[in-house]
């Protein structure tokens, strides 16, 4: 039953033109726009695991596997970021200038925001979750003003990252 339903509603959406006002031109924009954008996120993707080194033994092998857990998480949200991402470009076909710095905001602040996710991501898995991450537990933390800044580096790139969607909606909205 859930299945017929669900097959109904993408039947629904399917039969439904993207956008009304769309062309050739336009349709191969959006198009480059997505593949620029999907690799983008599969830069970020390659950022989670950039600091990974190929082991020299089985020793090295397990420590670097220790640090699974952490990418896992860091994969997750930024699976979950590209699919709202893809959910837009599916939902809305317009292109403009607008869109286009927006577009911008959203990669550019999913750059930023990959390092300091990655790291607190260890760090709660580590200090708190009490995981052996092997060779990925992240840096210590010396004092009660590195703790303030990593949450604002946090803060600001999980910010930046949900204020730059905003932008990419308040770019439809305007084309509605």
């Amino acid at each position: 039953m859930a299945i017929d339903a669900w097959r109904a509603d993408a039947d629904r959406v399917a039969d439904q033109p993207q956008a009304l006002h769309m062309t050739p031109t336009l349709d191969r924009d959006v198009a480059r726009l997505e593949s620029f954008s999907d690799a983008v996120f599969g830069f970020v993707a390659t950022l989670l695991v950039v600091s990974i080194d190929v082991p020299n033994d089985f020793r090295q092998l397990l420590d670097r596997l220790a640090g699974f857990p952490g990418f896992l998480v860091g994969f997750l949200v930024l699976t979950l970021f590209w699919a709202r991402h893809r959910a837009y470009f599916r939902r809305f076909g317009h292109y403009d200038a607008a869109l286009l710095l927006a577009n911008a905001a959203v990669l550019f602040s999913l750059l930023f925001f990959v390092f300091p996710f990655k790291w607190i991501t260890n760090l709660v898995l580590s200090r708190f979750a009490g995981l052996d991450l092997g060779d990925s537990t992240p840096l210590e933390i010396h004092s009660y003003g590195d703790v303030k800044s990593l949450m604002v580096l946090f803060a600001g790139g999980f910010t930046a990252v949900f204020a730059s969607f905003m932008l990419l909606y308040l770019c439809a909205w305007r084309h509605r």
